[in-house]
Order: structure tokens, then C-alpha cells, then sequence
């Protein structure tokens, strides 16, 4: 028995008939083994046939069960965390750091647990589209630490002791024995403890097409709504090696995820099809789109090489015959209803090879973060445009109160020609950025914000407006007849350094600098910055541009800025 922190130690609340149950059930464990040591002397097997017998016998009690796995999750993923903790090959697993924080925060040492179940159901309330629970089964008994035990409020369900949190941050556990903890969701709990194991998942579950570690099993007819709703936004322009995907998840039941680790990680997916008819389909789908990828992959690295440079044109070589190596890995085999594709080490190793052979590819990855964040600053400059044609004017750095506070940045007032319109409607636009309703929208940040060039923190953007006297973002709104210098001769956004990143809901912008021209520029990509100009086009400024130009680029009405 194990006594761990708290105040509540979870065997008196069990009682003197726990304690009986256990003690009944190690002396049927003692029964057995014993009868089983017997039938072997009888047959006179050796004691290394023995000891091969007691160890299969050890193995097949770690098999993953399957209790408490209700009908309807959506997904349904397991783990083994004893196992890491005492096997060799996890040594490089931080066990200390999680034991310690287990048993500081909840009371309990999560690498003593033998399983550990997770199970995600779906919902019908946006707000919160799914739900979460997890089953615990412990090899002794545990108990919850008194800190969290205050927290909570003690409940009874069916008999069992319920600690009650308030949904996502506080989850409820549910002392089910004690060996076996309930945790997540409360909602969930009663059809978890009325399990008779049928459903779907929970048969994948006891029966697995997969092995290791880490085991996921994915209800795909259920997923399918969802699923559905990701491939119709998928561009109509596409080719058909592409398209046909959309088929995929129309003809799949269920998958299944297998992580197990020997020399390296090695990944296992099945997917259970409708039919036998179906699966050399989907076989013929997935080799299409494999090829295609891998046609597309080289291509684009061959666009941005320089072939006159030999090391470079090596590099286009190599990238093509390691593509064709790994070219039949990707593509699933078959067995009746099920599609196999066993990733190995050496398969995950191939990007990193491609990645680190040579500067020449660190020079494309370069170029093309260029292009998509160019693409992203070039959205915005157009919604910007767009908005001008809806209003008869642009907009100003931001929306201001009766007392000339600024409130909500451009940024925010450009959702609605973002196709963001829903979530603008979030918004309080009488309200400042940092009041409590609008700060709870930071997170939720449109990619087209987000700069692929760099990493800021969440919610953060480097698209910052050029703000300020006679610039594109002021406190008066502009018509195009006051940009004297011409659209295609003023800038109107730049690509600031990560150090003036911004909350993308803020009015601040980057405000020009005349002692210091390039203050704030020129470190998110190499060698420049991203400009776009007021007519919707973007370039490529040089750090090496001559100041005085740049100064000229700053202003709307043909001075150089001052």
C-alpha cells in the first residue's frame, strides 16, 4: 500500500471490505500460479520453459484492456507508463520531472499508472466541441493530494467517491476503486461505468492491429462531419491526385495509430476500409498523391536552385534519389479491408538528411517562408483595398472613443474582408483591446497575421502599419486622392523585427525613425524586410537600401518623411 500526500488516504474510505476483495483476489493470483508451476512439473518441462511460460503469462496481463471505453467516442488513445518507467530503452525519459510534478500537484506518481486511456467525445455546443475523460489503472492503490482535494466538491455517483472540478481546467475524478481513477469530464462518467466494451473503439482496443507505447484508435464514421467540412475547403483548383483524397475518409471506418519504440520511433497506421472492394481504390489514391508530392516537392526545390552553382544542382540530385527511395514506403498495403503503412526510423531521418545536406536547402526553406509571408502581408494590403471600396475611405490605425482613446487596431477592422466576418462580430467595438471580453480573442489570431519567417509569441504579429504624421495609417481617415506620392510609391505595411511584435488586436504600429531609418527592420528574413505598398503589391527591401529612399516610402504627401 501506498500512502501519498493529503489528507484523505483513500483506503479508510474503502473500508475493511476493499481490503477483503483485494486479499481474495491476490490469493486467486497465487492459486493459479501455483497450479500452473505444477502442470509444468508434471510435464516435465524444463525450469527455461518455465520461466518462458511465468513471462508469457506476465505479457499477456500488460495487454491493453479496454474497460470503461463508452460506444460513442470519437477517438481513443492509450499509453503505458510503468512500462517506460521501468524498461531500459526509456532511460532518456525525464520519469523524475513528471513523478514530481504527479505527486505535487495531484498526488499521486503518474509513472506508477500500468494504463492510462483517453477518450474524446463529441459534442453538439460550439463553445465547447468536444469532451475529454481518462481512465487510470494503477498497480496499487492511490490517493488524490489534499490540495486538490479542497478545490473540488466531494460528491457521491453510483456509490463512488466523486471529486468535482468545473470542466476543462479543473477535470472531476472519480475514485471508481483502488487501482482505477476516473478522470475528465463528469458528463462522461456514467456511460464510461456502464462500458460492456462493444463499441467500436473499445473492440479495436482489445484487439489491435497495432502495437506499441502509444496506441490511437480514430472512429472515422463519426469524425466524418468534421472531416467532410476540412476537404470542402480544400481549393477547387487542385490536381486530381490531389482531389481524389476527399475520397479517403468517405470510404474509412476507423484508424489506427501504433508508436513503438526499438532503435528509433517506429509508426504503424491501419485503416479499416468499408469494403475489399474499396481498398485497392484507396491503395491507387494514395500512390497518386504520394508521386504527385513527390514530383511537386523536387520541382519547387529545382525552381529556387541556381544549376550553374555545382553544389546546388547536386543538391536538386540528391533530394530526387532519396525521394524515389522512400516513394514505396508511403504508400499502404493492403490486407482484406485494411490498409497498412509502417513508417520506420529511417524514413522519420530522411527530412532531417534533406534538411541539414546542405546550406543550399537552408537557403530554400528561406525562400520559400519569404514567399508565404509576402502572400500574408499581400492579403492584407488588399483587404485594406477592400475596404477603401466599401467605405469610400481607408481605415485609420483604429477605431477611437468619444474621448479619442484608440480602441481596436486596423487589423481587427480588416476581418470582415479576411472572411473573418464571425469573428469580428466577437468583438466589442466600443471597447479597448485589453478590455476583459476583447482580450479573450487575442488568441484567436488569423494565420494571415501570423509571419511563417519568424516565431513571436501567441496571438502576436510582425505585420505592423507605417503610423504616424503624413503616413498610411493616421488618426484622419485617407481617400486615394491624398496620397500625392502615388499607391505604388508608398508603403503602408511592414514586416517588423520579432522585438516589436505586437497583440494583433493593439493600435500600435511601427512609427518611422529619422535618426534611425531602418530602427526595427530587416531581421525576420535574411538580408531585408517585406514592404507592402499602398496599390496592394509587396517587395523586398534590402537593409542596404539607401536610407534617404526609404525616408521617401514613408509618406503619403512628397516629402521624405519629416
Amino acid at each position: 500500500m501506498v500512502e501519498l500526500t493529503g489528507t484523505l488516504n483513500l483506503w479508510d474510505r474503502f473500508g475493511s471490505a476493499r481490503r477483503i476483495q483485494r486479499a481474495q483476489r491476490i490469493a486467486q493470483r497465487i492459486a493459479i500460479l501455483t497450479f500452473v508451476f505444477a502442470i509444468f512439473i508434471v510435464i516435465g518441462e524444463s525450469d527455461a520453459q518455465v520461466q518462458e511460460k511465468i513471462q508469457e503469462l506476465f505479457t499477456k496481463k500488460q495487454k491493453a484492456t479496454a474497460e470503461f471505453v463508452p460506444d460513442t467516442p470519437i477517438s481513443v488513445g492509450v499509453c503505458f507508463p510503468r512500462r517506460i518507467a521501468t524498461e531500459e530503452k526509456y532511460d532518456i525519459f525525464p520519469r523524475e520531472i513528471i513523478t514530481a510534478w504527479g505527486k505535487k500537484e495531484l498526488g499521486f506518481d503518474p509513472m506508477l499508472i500500468n494504463q492510462a486511456t483517453f477518450i474524446v467525445e463529441a459534442t453538439e455546443t460550439l463553445d465547447q466541441p468536444y469532451r475529454w475523460a481518462a481512465v487510470l489503472h494503477f498497480e496499487e492503490m492511490q490517493g488524490l493530494s489534499g490540495d486538490l482535494i479542497d478545490r473540488l466538491d466531494e460528491k457521491k455517483l453510483d456509490g463512488k467517491v466523486l471529486f468535482s472540478g468545473n470542466g476543462w481546467e479543473e477535470p472531476s475524478f472519480l475514485i471508481y476503486d483502488e487501482t482505477t481513477i476516473l478522470v475528465g469530464d463528469e458528463g462522461m462518467f456514467g456511460s464510461m461505468v456502464q462500458s460492456d466494451e462493444s463499441g467500436p473503439l473499445a473492440r479495436l482496443l482489445k484487439s489491435p492491429s497495432v502495437k506499441g507505447e502509444v496506441m490511437m484508435f480514430l472512429n472515422i464514421e463519426q469524425m466524418r462531419p468534421i472531416l467532410s467540412v476540412m476537404t470542402d475547403q480544400m481549393p477547387q483548383m487542385l490536381p486530381p491526385a490531389i482531389t481524389k483524397l476527399k475520397q479517403v475518409p468517405e470510404n474509412i471506418l476507423a484508424a489506427e495509430i501504433g508508436f513503438e519504440v526499438k532503435n528509433g520511433v517506429e509508426t504503424t497506421i491501419v485503416l479499416h476500409a468499408k469494403d475489399e472492394e474499396t481498398v485497392e481504390d484507396i491503395k491507387d489514391i494514395f500512390a497518386d498523391a504520394v508521386e504527385l508530392g513527390k514530383e511537386m516537392g523536387v520541382g519547387l526545390l529545382a525552381s529556387q536552385m541556381d544549376f550553374s552553382d555545382p553544389v546546388q544542382e547536386a543538391t536538386v540530385e540528391y533530394v530526387q534519389r532519396l525521394a524515389e527511395h522512400y516513394e514505396g514506403m508511403l504508400v499502404p498495403k493492403t490486407d482484406g479491408n485494411k490498409l497498412t503503412l509502417q513508417l520506420q526510423q529511417e524514413l522519420a531521418v530522411a527530412p532531417f538528411l534533406v534538411g541539414m545536406a546542405l546550406p543550399a536547402v537552408q537557403q530554400v526553406r528561406a525562400a520559400a517562408r519569404r514567399t508565404q509571408s509576402m502572400n500574408n502581408a499581400r492579403q492584407a494590403a488588399l483587404a485594406f483595398l477592400n475596404y477603401e471600396s466599401a467605405h469610400g475611405k481607408m481605415p485609420t490605425q483604429a477605431n477611437y472613443d468619444k474621448n479619442g482613446r484608440p480602441l481596436l487596431s486596423w487589423r481587427v477592422h480588416m476581418l470582415p474582408y479576411l472572411e473573418q466576418n464571425d469573428l469580428y462580430e466577437q468583438f466589442h467595438l466600443d471597447e479597448p483591446w485589453d478590455s476583459p471580453h476583447n482580450k479573450k480573442l487575442i488568441r484567436k489570431m488569423p494565420e494571415v497575421y501570423s509571419s511563417p519567417s519568424v516565431a513571436v509569441a501567441p496571438g502576436k504579429t510582425v505585420y505592423l502599419g507605417i503610423a504616424g504624421e503624413n503616413t498610411a495609417f493616421g488618426k484622419d481617415p485617407l481617400t486615394f486622392s491624398d496620397i500625392k506620392d502615388g499607391t505604388s510609391n508608398t508603403a503602408m505595411i511592414v514586416e517588423a523585427n520579432p522585438s516589436h511584435a505586437v497583440e494583433w488586436t493593439r493600435p500600435k504600429d511601427w512609427e518611422p525613425d529619422q535618426r534611425d531609418p531602418m530602427s526595427g527592420l530587416g531581421n525576420v528574413n535574411p538580408g531585408g524586410f517585406i514592404v507592402t505598398l499602398m496599390d496592394g503589391s509587396t517587395q523586398f527591401m534590402s537593409n542596404q537600401t539607401d536610407p534617404e529612399q526609404w525616408k521617401s516610402m514613408w509618406t503619403i504627401a512628397g516629402d521624405d518623411g519629416r
